[in-house]
């Protein structure tokens, strides 16, 4: 049987986490396509795209340009599926475009460390209400939850 959740495996994982989402940041395009695993099999789709391989990703990614990602995480879940794999699922609020994004992700031992092997955006249609209530915030400092004067 597979082993679950392996604590060393989630910190791993969640450092890489943490790099893609400050590359997402800074909006440094050559560490967002360095955190795709190099291979025909990788796969991202999001809003408009759909990228098989790493060499689609590394083209959209250097095409799209070095524009920073401004967003809070409202709530991240990481699970470790045995010592090679893992999962990142991401809440996001884009406070500029009064919002809420997911991003699940696939996350893959290599020779040259963990990399994406599989990634989807999206950004789902919601009611005010629903995006209001939908998060709690995690600290006064971190994330926070959308509120009634964002989405108004």
């Amino acid at each position: 049987m597979i082993a679950l959740d392996d604590a060393t495996v989630i910190a791993e994982v969640t450092a890489a986490s943490d790099a893609y989402e400050a590359a997402l940041a800074a909006g440094d395009v050559e560490a967002l396509v360095d955190a795709f695993w190099r291979s025909e099999s990788t796969l991202r789709f999001g809003d408009d795209e759909e990228l098989e391989g790493w060499e689609a990703i590394a083209r959209f990614r250097r095409e799209a340009g070095a524009t920073p990602v401004l967003r809070d995480t409202v709530s991240r879940r990481v699970n470790a599926y045995g010592d090679d794999l893992a999962s990142v699922h991401l809440v996001s609020w884009y406070p500029g475009e009064r919002r809420t994004g997911r991003q699940s992700q696939w996350w893959l031992r290599t020779d040259e460390g963990w990399r994406v092997a599989e990634a989807h955006v999206s950004w789902p249609l919601r009611s005010a209400r629903e995006l209001r209530t939908a998060t709690e915030p995690h600290s006064t400092s971190g994330p926070r939850s959308p509120r009634e004067e964002d989405i108004a």
